[in-house]
């Protein structure tokens, strides 16, 4: 198989943001608003950038301008002319031969990206470890797993719910954890526990005291000197990082309450991004309980993805299911707070004349994507819209959602 040829990340500007619809760019040292490159109206670059890469268009011109120019068969020469427009006396100005380099393209990705980078840079020591290396990787337990805020851990062999650790009552620590960590607190706690403890300036010394509920029994003990080990510490790592274990439920192509409550439980012991939405998520499980008996096979796996995409981890996925069938012969692409027809093959669009699309059967386009994003897990706009057009395309599927028939 052929691959793409590389190519080479050039601009002939040293800073690039983004103004409504102008370009501002920094030429020689000055700020200007960038007009056109050689022949190409800077309307023409972005109205091809955001056909060919949506979302992403920004960046792509940005960082990316050659290849944006490729895709509108304009080879980008070591040189270009450049029209420009003086940011403070309107005036303009046409540049002959700018320099088109890589140099340049490489302080555009930097301004672009400086708080990235000086976050690396801080998260960094002067030794160039990182800084949370210094923190030992160790636990006192070897299984670590969360019921809402409650921690549920193996210690000795048994199954117990954690109390507290010397003098900090789990619900401190776990306070701390989400105000500090976010939705990552479930895994900070249970991998990184030292780091976490030492944000709270709580110092250990090779040991801890536990106080542990007996979740059977309710019998609560204390433990005075529970060692804190590499080894335990592991145990947790691989417990929760286990492929194998994962957070699978066995689904044998119907759905059951047994397995849906199964399926539910899991979320909450072991998905990081449950907490954030927990509510949304128990009331779709809900719903999903009410219609089981008329859910099997790739249906029932569609509306476990619905329960999934209550979530706001834009990763996670029920695998196997597919939307039956037929499709629409295009594609669509938002560009602003419209949408264009694109062949499949991202080439052209299906109607140069008449390139944007307002409705299908009369129904806008946006709200075609409320329909499709019940698929779609929460994340930014950008995201939901992007991912909601790509489902569009399976139109058959969410004409029959609409109760719209074929004809």
């Amino acid at each position: 198989m052929m691959q793409e040829a590389r190519i080479e990340e050039r601009s002939p500007f040293t800073k690039m943001e983004f103004d409504g619809g102008r370009i501002l760019v920094e030429y020689q040292g000055k700020n200007w608003q960038w007009l056109t490159f050689d022949e190409l109206t800077v309307e023409e670059i972005t109205t091809s950038a955001k056909a060919n890469f949506g979302d992403d268009w920004q960046k792509r011109v940005a960082e990316d301008l050659v290849k944006v120019l490729a895709a509108m068969d304009c080879k980008a020469g070591k040189t270009a002319s450049l029209r420009l427009r003086n940011l403070e006396t309107e005036e303009e100005s046409l540049i002959a031969a700018a320099p088109v380099t890589h140099t340049n393209r490489q302080q555009v990705w930097r301004e672009r990206n400086r708080d990235m980078i000086h976050a690396m840079e801080r998260a960094i020591g002067k030794n160039g470890r990182n800084r949370n290396e210094s923190h030992e990787q160790l636990s006192p337990f070897t299984k670590v797993e969360f019921d809402g805020e409650k921690v549920v851990v193996e210690y000795d062999g048994r199954t117990w719910q954690w109390l507290a650790l010397d003098d900090l009552a789990v619900g401190d620590i776990v306070a701390y954890s989400m105000k500090k960590f976010g939705h990552r607190w479930q895994k900070r706690i249970a991998e990184d526990l030292v780091e976490v403890l030492a944000g709270m300036d709580h110092e250990l010394d090779g040991t801890v005291a536990l106080r542990l509920l007996n979740v059977e029994s309710g019998e609560e003990i204390a433990v005075a000197a529970a060692p804190m080990t590499e080894a335990n510490r592991r145990s947790v790592w691989q417990y929760r990082n286990d492929e194998s274990r994962g957070t699978s439920v066995a689904f044998d192509g119907k759905l059951s309450p047994e397995m849906v409550q199964s399926f539910h439980q899991q979320l909450k012991l072991r998905w990081a991004y449950y907490e954030p939405t927990k509510n949304e998520i128990f009331d779709q499980v809900q719903q999903l309980t009410k219609v089981i008996a008329d859910e099997t096979g790739n249906a029932g796996l569609l509306e476990l993805q619905k329960v999934i995409a209550k979530g706001i981890d834009g990763h996670a996925s029920v695998r196997g299911w597919r939307l039956p069938g037929r499709c629409l012969p295009f594609l669509i692409e938002s560009v602003g707070d419209r949408y264009v027809a694109i062949n499949p093959g991202r080439e052209s669009f299906v109607d140069n004349g008449y390139p944007y699309i307002e409705s299908i059967e009369g129904i806008s386009i946006a709200e075609w994507c409320k329909t499709s994003s019940v698929l779609v897990a929460k994340g930014s706009p950008q995201l939901v819209r992007g991912r909601s057009l790509r489902l569009l395309r399976y139109i058959d599927h969410w004409r029959k959602e609409r109760g719209i028939a074929w004809y």
